[in-house]
């Protein structure tokens, strides 16, 4: 009694995890794509800078049919989880520059929602 107990499982950053970390141009790829064309790079509040950033896309993408909404939400999110989950292994828990949450949150806030330019603004502030 009162011996620790061995891990059952292996932490996020630990030594044992090394082995399942990508790097060279997988990392580089993998960077891209979580932290949005680099835009969680941006030193000042990368996720708000990606959340602007997206308004385009949303833009355009609020015009579309149901289904292209609808299919651009789950490519984000189907690819996002995999992409955040490895970057999280390299750069450690709930990393400032993977932002593609920030996607997935800017185009569920605009699905099925055609807005102006001025409807842009208010859903980026709230």
């Amino acid at each position: 009694m009162g011996e620790a107990l061995p891990e059952q499982t292996p932490q996020v950053g630990r030594d044992s995890d090394k082995a399942s970390r990508p790097a060279g141009a997988r990392l580089v790829f993998l960077a891209l794509m979580g932290s949005v064309l680099f835009t969680g790079y941006f030193p000042l509040a990368p996720a708000t800078f990606t959340s602007l950033f997206v308004l385009v896309p949303a833009y355009f993408l609020a015009r579309v049919g149901f289904y292209w909404q609808l299919a651009a939400i789950a490519v984000v999110f189907f690819v996002g989880v995999p992409v955040a989950t490895t970057l999280e292994r390299v750069w450690g828990h709930d990393p400032h520059r993977v932002t593609i949450d920030e996607v997935a949150g800017t185009l569920v806030t605009f699905f099925m929602n055609p807005v102006s330019l001025l409807g842009l603004g208010a859903g980026f502030f709230i």
